[in-house]
Protein backbone atom coordinates (compact mmCIF):
# COMPACT_ATOMS: atom_id res chain seq x y z
CA UNK A 1 0.00 0.00 0.00
CA UNK A 2 1.56 3.54 -0.97
CA UNK A 3 1.34 6.37 1.85
CA UNK A 4 1.78 9.47 0.42
CA UNK A 5 3.59 10.68 3.53
CA UNK A 6 4.22 14.46 1.87
CA UNK A 7 0.38 15.24 2.52
CA UNK A 8 0.30 13.72 5.75
CA UNK A 9 3.55 15.32 6.90
CA UNK A 10 2.20 18.70 5.04
CA UNK A 11 -1.16 18.34 6.78
CA UNK A 12 0.47 17.66 10.28
CA UNK A 13 2.99 20.45 10.04
CA UNK A 14 -0.38 23.43 9.08
CA UNK A 15 -0.67 23.67 13.49
CA UNK A 16 2.29 26.30 14.02
CA UNK A 17 2.30 24.98 17.41
CA UNK A 18 3.07 21.44 16.99
CA UNK A 19 6.22 20.04 18.52
CA UNK A 20 7.13 22.69 20.56
CA UNK A 21 6.22 24.50 23.13
CA UNK A 22 4.34 28.14 23.07
CA UNK A 23 6.25 30.69 21.58
CA UNK A 24 6.11 34.14 24.25
CA UNK A 25 5.24 37.56 22.37
CA UNK A 26 8.27 38.58 25.21
CA UNK A 27 11.51 38.05 23.35
CA UNK A 28 13.37 38.52 26.62
CA UNK A 29 11.72 35.00 27.79
CA UNK A 30 13.00 32.95 24.59
CA UNK A 31 15.88 30.41 25.67
CA UNK A 32 19.51 31.43 24.45
CA UNK A 33 19.09 28.37 22.11
CA UNK A 34 16.18 30.09 19.84
CA UNK A 35 18.62 33.19 19.62
CA UNK A 36 21.99 32.22 19.31
CA UNK A 37 23.77 31.83 16.15
CA UNK A 38 24.92 28.66 15.48
CA UNK A 39 28.13 28.20 13.24
CA UNK A 40 29.41 24.91 12.91
CA UNK A 41 33.24 24.40 12.52
CA UNK A 42 36.02 21.53 12.22
CA UNK A 43 39.11 23.36 14.82
CA UNK A 44 42.44 22.08 13.40
CA UNK A 45 41.94 21.50 9.95
CA UNK A 46 43.69 23.28 7.11
CA UNK A 47 41.78 26.30 5.83
CA UNK A 48 41.65 28.27 3.03
CA UNK A 49 41.05 32.27 3.05
CA UNK A 50 38.62 33.45 0.25
CA UNK A 51 39.16 36.69 -1.05
CA UNK A 52 36.70 39.53 -0.87
CA UNK A 53 35.20 40.13 -4.39
CA UNK A 54 33.20 42.94 -5.13
CA UNK A 55 30.81 43.09 -8.31
CA UNK A 56 28.42 44.78 -10.16
CA UNK A 57 25.46 43.36 -11.76
CA UNK A 58 21.89 44.26 -12.21
CA UNK A 59 19.82 41.80 -10.56
CA UNK A 60 16.82 42.14 -13.31
CA UNK A 61 19.65 41.03 -16.16
CA UNK A 62 20.52 37.89 -13.38
CA UNK A 63 17.35 36.87 -13.41
CA UNK A 64 16.64 37.13 -17.82
CA UNK A 65 20.36 35.22 -18.22
CA UNK A 66 19.79 32.52 -15.52
CA UNK A 67 18.74 29.27 -16.18
CA UNK A 68 19.75 25.82 -15.72
CA UNK A 69 22.65 24.30 -17.73
CA UNK A 70 22.83 20.50 -17.80
CA UNK A 71 26.02 20.61 -20.44
CA UNK A 72 28.75 21.73 -18.24
CA UNK A 73 32.39 21.49 -19.73
CA UNK A 74 35.43 20.92 -18.12
CA UNK A 75 36.72 24.26 -17.30
CA UNK A 76 37.81 26.02 -14.08
CA UNK A 77 35.62 27.77 -11.52
CA UNK A 78 37.83 29.78 -10.03
CA UNK A 79 38.73 30.48 -6.03
CA UNK A 80 37.51 34.03 -6.47
CA UNK A 81 34.10 32.53 -8.15
CA UNK A 82 33.88 30.38 -5.54
CA UNK A 83 33.94 32.70 -2.64
CA UNK A 84 31.50 35.20 -4.59
CA UNK A 85 29.14 32.18 -4.93
CA UNK A 86 29.22 31.68 -0.77
CA UNK A 87 29.08 34.84 -0.03
CA UNK A 88 26.36 36.30 -1.36
CA UNK A 89 24.70 32.66 -1.70
CA UNK A 90 24.51 32.17 2.23
CA UNK A 91 27.55 34.05 3.65
CA UNK A 92 27.13 37.12 6.07
CA UNK A 93 26.57 39.88 4.27
CA UNK A 94 26.05 42.67 7.12
CA UNK A 95 28.77 40.68 9.23
CA UNK A 96 28.24 42.80 12.70
CA UNK A 97 24.46 41.73 12.50
CA UNK A 98 24.89 38.35 11.84
CA UNK A 99 22.73 38.90 8.61
CA UNK A 100 23.41 36.49 5.63
CA UNK A 101 22.61 36.57 2.47
CA UNK A 102 19.29 34.51 2.44
CA UNK A 103 16.31 34.51 5.04
CA UNK A 104 15.99 32.24 7.44
CA UNK A 105 12.41 31.30 9.89
CA UNK A 106 13.62 32.62 13.04
CA UNK A 107 17.44 33.66 11.76
CA UNK A 108 18.25 30.06 13.01
CA UNK A 109 20.37 29.24 10.46
CA UNK A 110 20.45 26.00 9.69
CA UNK A 111 22.01 24.90 6.72
CA UNK A 112 25.78 23.81 5.74
CA UNK A 113 27.75 24.36 2.76
CA UNK A 114 30.01 22.41 1.83
CA UNK A 115 32.04 21.76 -1.72
CA UNK A 116 33.02 19.18 -3.48
CA UNK A 117 35.84 20.14 -6.04
CA UNK A 118 36.41 17.88 -9.10
CA UNK A 119 38.73 20.13 -11.42
CA UNK A 120 41.06 22.46 -9.32
CA UNK A 121 41.79 25.77 -9.60
CA UNK A 122 44.66 27.91 -8.70
CA UNK A 123 44.56 27.65 -4.74
CA UNK A 124 42.28 24.82 -4.56
CA UNK A 125 42.96 21.34 -5.10
CA UNK A 126 39.63 18.88 -5.69
CA UNK A 127 38.30 17.85 -2.56
CA UNK A 128 35.93 18.23 0.06
CA UNK A 129 35.55 21.52 1.73
CA UNK A 130 33.04 23.13 4.56
CA UNK A 131 32.23 26.76 4.47
CA UNK A 132 32.52 28.23 7.93
CA UNK A 133 30.12 31.45 7.41
CA UNK A 134 31.50 33.11 10.62
CA UNK A 135 35.06 33.52 9.30
CA UNK A 136 34.77 33.21 5.45
CA UNK A 137 37.04 30.64 4.92
CA UNK A 138 36.52 26.97 3.36
CA UNK A 139 37.81 24.13 5.98
CA UNK A 140 39.51 21.23 4.41
CA UNK A 141 37.83 17.96 5.30
CA UNK A 142 39.51 16.10 2.46
CA UNK A 143 42.41 16.14 -0.44
CA UNK A 144 41.84 13.71 -2.84
CA UNK A 145 40.58 13.27 -6.35
CA UNK A 146 37.73 11.84 -8.11
CA UNK A 147 37.27 9.45 -10.45
CA UNK A 148 33.95 9.57 -12.76
CA UNK A 149 33.43 6.41 -11.03
CA UNK A 150 33.09 8.55 -7.68
CA UNK A 151 30.94 10.69 -8.93
CA UNK A 152 28.32 8.50 -10.50
CA UNK A 153 28.13 7.40 -7.45
CA UNK A 154 26.82 10.35 -5.86
CA UNK A 155 25.30 12.08 -8.78
CA UNK A 156 23.70 9.01 -10.87
CA UNK A 157 23.48 11.22 -14.04
CA UNK A 158 25.71 11.33 -16.31
CA UNK A 159 26.38 15.67 -17.15
CA UNK A 160 27.96 15.70 -13.66
CA UNK A 161 30.88 14.28 -14.40
CA UNK A 162 31.71 17.36 -16.49
CA UNK A 163 31.05 19.50 -13.66
CA UNK A 164 34.01 21.90 -11.97
CA UNK A 165 32.66 21.40 -8.44
CA UNK A 166 29.20 21.24 -6.61
CA UNK A 167 28.13 23.08 -3.73
CA UNK A 168 26.07 20.72 -1.08
CA UNK A 169 23.92 22.45 1.48
CA UNK A 170 23.05 19.89 4.55
CA UNK A 171 20.53 20.74 7.42
CA UNK A 172 21.57 20.59 10.96
CA UNK A 173 17.79 20.29 12.17
CA UNK A 174 17.42 21.16 15.53
CA UNK A 175 18.59 24.74 15.12
CA UNK A 176 15.14 25.54 13.74
CA UNK A 177 13.26 22.22 15.12
CA UNK A 178 13.93 23.26 18.95
CA UNK A 179 12.05 26.62 18.13
CA UNK A 180 9.57 25.27 15.43
CA UNK A 181 8.40 22.05 16.15
CA UNK A 182 7.33 19.90 13.36
CA UNK A 183 6.67 22.93 11.39
CA UNK A 184 10.41 24.00 11.29
CA UNK A 185 11.33 21.79 8.61
CA UNK A 186 9.34 23.78 5.89
CA UNK A 187 11.39 26.51 6.99
CA UNK A 188 14.36 24.51 6.50
CA UNK A 189 13.54 23.59 3.17
CA UNK A 190 12.50 27.24 2.08
CA UNK A 191 16.15 28.54 2.95
CA UNK A 192 17.90 25.96 1.41
CA UNK A 193 15.89 26.99 -1.78
CA UNK A 194 16.08 30.66 -1.14
CA UNK A 195 20.23 29.86 -1.54
CA UNK A 196 19.67 27.71 -4.41
CA UNK A 197 18.17 30.71 -5.76
CA UNK A 198 21.07 32.66 -5.18
CA UNK A 199 23.38 30.72 -6.28
CA UNK A 200 21.64 30.42 -9.86
CA UNK A 201 21.65 34.44 -10.00
CA UNK A 202 25.04 34.62 -8.86
CA UNK A 203 26.28 32.36 -11.12
CA UNK A 204 24.23 33.41 -14.22
CA UNK A 205 26.17 37.19 -12.84
CA UNK A 206 29.46 35.12 -13.16
CA UNK A 207 28.92 33.39 -16.65
CA UNK A 208 28.23 30.01 -14.71
CA UNK A 209 26.78 27.43 -15.59
CA UNK A 210 24.68 25.70 -12.89
CA UNK A 211 21.98 23.27 -12.26
CA UNK A 212 20.75 21.21 -9.61
CA UNK A 213 20.73 17.30 -10.07
CA UNK A 214 19.62 14.14 -8.51
CA UNK A 215 22.08 12.62 -5.45
CA UNK A 216 22.28 9.72 -3.85
CA UNK A 217 21.83 11.08 0.03
CA UNK A 218 23.31 8.38 1.96
CA UNK A 219 26.32 8.48 -0.16
CA UNK A 220 27.03 11.94 0.33
CA UNK A 221 25.95 11.49 3.91
CA UNK A 222 28.98 8.99 4.54
CA UNK A 223 31.08 11.55 2.10
CA UNK A 224 30.98 14.09 5.09
CA UNK A 225 30.85 12.12 7.68
CA UNK A 226 27.10 13.22 9.06
CA UNK A 227 24.56 10.63 10.39
CA UNK A 228 22.14 11.78 8.16
CA UNK A 229 19.60 12.40 11.03
CA UNK A 230 20.42 15.19 12.95
CA UNK A 231 22.35 16.44 9.68
CA UNK A 232 21.51 15.56 6.38
CA UNK A 233 21.86 17.06 2.68
CA UNK A 234 18.96 18.77 1.77
CA UNK A 235 20.08 20.65 -1.55
CA UNK A 236 23.13 20.47 -4.33
CA UNK A 237 24.04 22.36 -6.40
CA UNK A 238 25.74 21.84 -9.94
CA UNK A 239 28.70 24.22 -11.46
CA UNK A 240 30.64 24.47 -14.26
CA UNK A 241 31.23 26.27 -17.42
Amino acid sequence: MFIDFSKLFHQASKDRARGHAPIPADMSLWPKSWVNVEYKTYPGLARITLPEVTRQHDLFQAIRERRSGRDPHKGKVMLEEIATLLRYSCGEVRAQENKRAQPSGGERYPIEAYVLVFLGSPGLTPGIYHYAVGEHVLEVLSNREFSAEDIREIFPIAWVGNAACTILLTAVFDRTKRKYGERGYRYILLEAGHIGQNLSLVAAALGISCCVSSTNDEVIDRLLSIDGVSESLVYNVVLGR
